[in-house]
């Protein structure tokens, strides 16, 4: 949690910027591991569900958004949302979760990258079946690749993103980091799908 605390902090500079407006986000992430068979870890998609408040501020030809989100996977789940897909896996999670997206603007259609960052609860249901479960990672990165469509109102913008987001760090947690920094916990990648509502009006 102190992490998380201390990335708050960090964006803060980002907040005093000149922006455009503020706005809320709702979406789902589909997760799977990458080469889950190398690192013992479950088979299959599970997703979760996201809602988080950004500010965004943006200039002719491109911008950046800066933006704060609670996560969460609860077992009894969400069909689709936050859903365990076949596999026969349970996962439970919740994070807390700071994203910064950056990129040029054409009208409507923006693409977009950055970084995401969070703090996860200790998440259940992420080892394989049958095998001993291993310590987890509750900090997380990821690098996000997609774009917003984004169309005016009389109130602000509504519009959706879409990103295919690659993991950063470790799934699981190294049990020996002084002898063994290389350590391969498994990574986790997602696709991101979201709409969003933002009020302001797009600066020129």
């Amino acid at each position: 949690m102190r992490r998380f605390i201390t990335l708050c902090v960090l964006s803060i500079p980002c907040f005093l910027l000149a922006q455009s407006g503020v706005g809320l986000r709702f979406g789902t992430w589909v997760n799977h591991f990458y080469r889950p068979d190398d690192y013992n870890l479950i088979q299959g998609a599970f997703s979760h569900a996201e809602i988080g408040a950004f500010y965004r501020y943006y200039k002719k030809t491109g911008g950046m958004e800066v933006g704060l989100s609670y996560l969460s996977k609860p077992q009894s789940g969400i069909p689709f949302v936050a859903q365990d897909f076949k596999g026969g896996h349970q996962t439970a999670y919740n994070a807390g979760q700071l994203t910064f997206l950056f990129g040029p603007q054409f009208d409507f259609f923006r693409p977009k990258t950055g970084y995401v960052a969070g703090i996860r609860t200790v998440p259940t249901g992420f080892i394989a079946p049958g095998i001993v479960q291993s310590p987890m990672n509750t900090f997380y990165m990821a690098l996000p690749i997609g774009f917003s469509l984004e169309f005016p109102t009389s109130f602000g913008t509504v519009g959706g993103s879409f990103f295919y987001q690659i993991g950063m760090t470790n799934v699981k947690k190294n049990p020996f980091p002084d002898s063994d920094p290389g350590f391969d916990g498994g990574k986790m990648r997602s696709l991101n799908f979201e709409i969003f509502v933002m009020y302001g009006s797009k600066k020129k």
